[in-house]
């Protein structure tokens, strides 16, 4: 475990993940002066101290990579470290659908997020029809969630003591970054829940009340967004299943074939 340090502390990177409502003041002001944290992780080798991004998201703080300095941290005990010869964290070409940018990621899916009348979208793909055939690759969800876990470094084990839903969500969002998807803002359409408090549950719901207050239905669109959240149950309903987050009392309804899919 190696520490953090900004507005003139050090604590426990994982301190922060966790808890991440206790430190919002400090690392506001850290972010407005001097503009960024520090990780400690190549201190005990006598190594410098390594800048870390302080991105805002809603009333709360996240650490995140600087760009181009993953290499630099501690690849055994650090999750901050990236190996830049690892081809799924950097873009190959202009065409690849998920890339790496200086702000966070930048996805094009394969599942609009904006879907319309039968009839408009005919029209459309007909009228576009070469264009998208010249256009930029696009990723299933799969892929997305796969990159981000990768990017994330959560399918390396950096010898924490241990590693919950605040320690993936925090580098979730740190991945994320202020990126875009489908060329919108990241933060407008992806909703990476925080961790599961009894204490915190009013936030928790009036945050998610508050991004699903943007998902909107006409006679002629429906907007689509993604959620990212622990899973507390998958229980068989009358028509398929219904998932259950740990995060809220909301149940989302699930077809069989999906849940097939996805196992």
């Amino acid at each position: 475990m190696t520490n953090v340090r900004f507005d003139g502390m050090v604590t426990s990177l994982e301190d922060v993940q966790d808890n991440p409502a206790r430190f919002a003041t400090r690392l506001e002001r850290a972010k407005r002066s001097p503009g960024y944290a520090e990780r400690l992780c190549q201190s005990a080798g006598g190594g410098k101290p390594l800048r870390l991004v302080i991105r805002r998201y809603g009333a709360l703080f996240q650490l995140a990579r600087w760009p181009d300095e993953g290499m630099h941290h501690n690849p055994d005990l650090c999750s901050f470290f990236a190996d830049t010869t690892d081809a799924g964290s950097s873009s190959i070409t202009g065409q690849e659908a998920i890339r790496n940018t200086a702000a966070g990621l930048d996805a094009r899916l394969d599942v609009s997020l904006t879907v319309r009348t039968v009839e408009k979208a005919r029209r459309e793909n007909s009228e576009n029809a070469t264009l998208h055939a010249e256009s930029r690759r696009s990723a299933p969800l799969l892929g997305f969630l796969r990159r981000v876990w990768q990017d994330a470094r959560l399918n390396h084990w950096s010898a924490e003591a241990q590693r919950d839903w605040g320690t993936c969500s925090a580098r979730i969002l740190a991945a994320l970054g202020d990126g875009k998807m489908n060329g919108k803002q990241i933060q407008d359409v992806v909703h990476v829940m925080r961790r599961y408090e009894e204490s915190e549950l009013p936030i928790i719901k009036a945050e998610f009340d508050a991004f699903l207050g943007r998902i909107h239905a006409t006679p002629t669109t429906s907007d689509r967004c993604v959620i990212i959240a622990e899973i507390k149950a998958i229980d068989p309903s009358k028509y398929g299943f219904v998932i259950r987050l740990r995060q809220t009392f909301e149940t989302f309804y699930v077809s069989k074939t999906l849940i097939e899919n996805a196992a």
